[in-house]
């Protein structure tokens, strides 16, 4: 409203053109509400045979009463967007929308969604055997009191989970994508991966930084800092060179950064201290244990080349963080919610959150393309 009079001299300002203006908002949501929608198939007696025939409902109107793609779509949001706990989603839909909900009524919502999900997590999974690079990774879980593994594959546009009682190639063979592909793939130093020997490997610098930093901080060893200093060197100059439009570092400068790698490896391996003298008596079978350390410099000499492949291939991500941060996800849902009851509860939850994580990724809403899942056109 336009003010009366002059705020200084009370002169009267009525009838006067106001010069400007400012403005002030308040945000409000309407009041949330369930609304119920009725269909009526109309019944007419034949005036000649005295047959009754009834009307048509909608094909997608099956029962006396049922829920509607909004309220389902929400439900899944919470269940698998935010990991809610069902029954903790189910007060909060009774409460907030006055839907009356029960545990029961979401795990149907889950086992309808994950249904539906089975086509497109089938266009997931192609679309990473056809990546140029992408990266994996396993995680421990809980089935019914069980030790399973949740396997992750993913780049930075897809996202796919799957569990398996088995960490190994007899999980990752079933699960399908790796057997496929081609490209660059990432990964820890798991033995699992390097079986897979129909494409090319990189190396995640995240672990042997960590264990660096311990031997540096914890063991005194000057060497591992050095190392260390120097891998974060190598990254800082892609970067360096990424932001000037380079997809790869010139040769003189990798074999300079790679021979100084090399030769920090040398200087870390002449600082361990020599196997202990075997005790008297029979030659035990088997290898001399080594320190952690010998082990680590061991692994980065031995596959220099797939720790160091990011400085001739811009594709490939210094580390696979990537991946851990995909699984990070379902560890918070464990904390959240518990471990998963039945055998059927982590092949849903993978299905749906996989396609949840990969529809983020792209810059969709989660609230929308959970809606879409049940109006049938997933994105």
């Amino acid at each position: 409203m336009p003010p009366e009079q002059c705020e200084q001299c009370q002169t009267s300002l009525q009838g006067l053109r106001a010069g400007g203006c400012q403005r002030r908002q308040v945000v409000e949501l309407p009041e949330i509400k369930a609304k119920v929608i009725e269909y009526q198939a109309l019944e007419v007696c034949c005036p000649n045979c005295l047959h009754v025939t009834r009307g048509t409902f909608p094909d997608e109107v099956r029962a006396s009463v049922q829920f509607g793609p909004t309220v389902k779509g929400i439900a899944l949001y919470l269940l698998y967007g935010q990991f809610l706990p069902y029954a903790r989603t189910a007060d909060l839909l009774t409460d907030l929308c006055g839907c009356p909900l029960s545990p029961g009524t979401l795990q149907t919502f889950v086992a309808e969604g994950s249904d539906r999900l089975v086509d497109t997590e089938e266009l997931i999974k192609q679309a990473l055997r056809e990546a140029e690079v992408q990266g994996d990774d396993e995680t421990g879980i809980r089935v019914q009191g069980l030790l399973h593994w949740l396997h992750v594959s993913r780049t930075d546009q897809f996202t796919h989970y799957a569990v398996h009682r088995k960490r190994g190639k007899e999980a990752t063979d079933a699960i399908g994508i790796l057997p496929d592909f081609h490209g660059i793939m990432e990964h820890d130093s798991l033995s699992l991966y390097p079986q897979y020997t129909e494409c090319q490997h990189a190396l995640c610098n995240a672990h042997p930084l960590r264990e660096l930093r311990f031997f540096q901080e914890h063991e005194k060893q000057e060497w591992a800092g050095k190392l260390k200093e120097h891998l974060l060197a190598c990254h800082k100059t892609v970067e360096e060179a990424r932001a000037r439009g380079e997809t790869c570092l010139q040769a003189w400068v990798i074999a300079q950064l790679t021979a100084t790698y090399h030769q920090l490896i040398e200087v870390g391996l002449a600082a361990q201290p020599p196997p202990p003298s075997p005790e008297p008596g029979p030659k035990k079978r088997g290898r001399v244990k080594q320190t952690k350390a010998k082990n680590l410099l061991d692994r980065l000499q031995r596959d220099a080349a797939s720790f160091l492949l990011f400085m001739s291939d811009f594709r490939v991500p210094f580390t696979n963080n990537g991946s851990e941060q995909d699984l990070r996800m379902v560890k918070v849902q464990q904390k959240i919610s518990g471990t998963f009851r039945s055998q059927t509860g982590p092949g849903a939850f993978c299905r749906i959150r996989g396609y949840f994580s990969t529809m983020a990724k792209q810059g969709y809403r989660l609230c929308t393309v959970a809606h879409q899942i049940f109006v049938g056109v997933p994105p």
